[in-house]
């Protein structure tokens, strides 16, 4: 035990730590994980990606929506004007912000968006701009 330890305990601010606790936590620290693992936990639910083509900015409330009910949505922006894409890209970018998410560019006309409880890692991020560079050349 260290020596603040020893004098918070002493003056009643803190607890003294089982010897059990104290092993266990040395045990699980010993063999720290150098991999990060995603794991299923019981009960909880699959999340889903939205994907969508939209054709005129009247659609970018319901997309919205989307966000709202904390499900991404990857957005191709191909189908539409340019002024209206960029007045689309706009208004889920700003509702992505105060939503507390993020707005990422995955390629020419290719947009992801997403809500709080999701993240985008720079994993993901290199991931869809590699699988979006392959579409290309299958495109063409």
């Amino acid at each position: 035990m260290k020596f603040w330890e020893k004098i918070l305990i002493a003056l009643g601010l803190a607890e003294e730590k089982d010897d059990e606790d104290a092993e266990e936590i040395n045990r699980m620290s010993a063999f720290p994980s150098k991999e990060k693992k995603l794991v299923s936990l019981p009960g909880s639910r699959e999340m889903k990606v939205i994907l969508l083509k939209p054709v005129n900015f009247a659609e970018a409330e319901a997309i919205a929506g989307h966000l709202k009910q904390h499900k991404p949505v990857l957005l191709n922006v191909e189908n539409m004007s340019t002024e209206e894409a960029k007045r689309t890209i706009d208004f889920l970018s700003g509702a992505a912000f105060a939503l507390g998410g993020e707005s990422q560019k995955i390629g020419p006309q290719i947009f992801i968006f997403t809500p709080a409880n999701v993240s985008l890692t720079s994993e993901l991020k290199s991931e869809l701009e590699e699988r979006r560079i392959l579409l290309d050349r299958l495109e063409n």
